[in-house]
């Protein structure tokens, strides 16, 4: 593949809650990666852009964008091929 249009953009734990292995290929920007979270988490659309202060119509620009660089189609599957990185292990 390119690897010299490859930018290292790890998202970090402190950005989002969880780390996604092998991101730097996506390039997700910060607010992708904070609306990727929540998309993860379950809330929809609308509760995003509440609970943001975004438009609905950014916000679903935004999920467009993910789901192109992150190479899914929809919610069902960013579920199933991302959502493992919201499950954490319980607190000991």
């Amino acid at each position: 593949m390119f690897d010299f249009l490859v930018a290292d953009v790890s998202l970090s734990k402190a950005e989002v809650g969880v780390t996604i292995p092998g991101a730097s290929a996506f390039l997700l920007t910060a607010r992708e990666r904070q609306i990727l979270e929540l998309l993860l988490r379950g809330l929809s659309a609308r509760e995003i852009s509440r609970s943001e202060g975004l438009r609905p119509q950014t916000v679903k620009n935004y999920v467009t964008t993910i789901y192109q660089k992150l190479g899914v189609t929809g919610r069902a599957e960013l579920i199933e091929e991302w959502g493992h990185l919201t499950e954490r292990s319980p607190a000991v």
